[in-house]
């Protein structure tokens, strides 16, 4: 409820947003970028939110809060989604997920 709260409830969100598009049914050929594509979505979600909220509780300014909450993440984050990706297409292979 507090500043970092959205945060925690784009994570409920993105794991819904997440689901849902990889239940799209592709080709193998597109496994990956439909993947890519929800991580992307899932990541952008817990960024609203939690940018919002931080906004909201905290009374800083729109992008303000982005510079405090949003900014000093991407980076990381779009490396973690990196590695995700790989890990997921790694156990897709080894048949150890579908």
């Amino acid at each position: 409820a507090g500043p970092t709260g959205g945060y925690l409830w784009g994570f409920v969100l993105a794991a819904v947003v997440v689901a849902s598009v990889r239940r799209i049914a592709v080709t193998p050929r597109f496994a990956t970028l439909v993947d890519a594509v929800a991580l992307l979505l899932g990541v952008a979600v817990i960024y609203l939110i939690g940018w919002a909220q931080l906004a909201a509780v905290t009374g800083m300014g729109v992008w303000p809060a982005f510079a405090a909450g949003v900014a000093p993440f991407v980076a990381i984050d779009a490396l973690k989604a990196v590695v995700a990706l790989g890990v997921a297409r790694a156990l897709g292979r080894a048949g150890v997920v579908r």
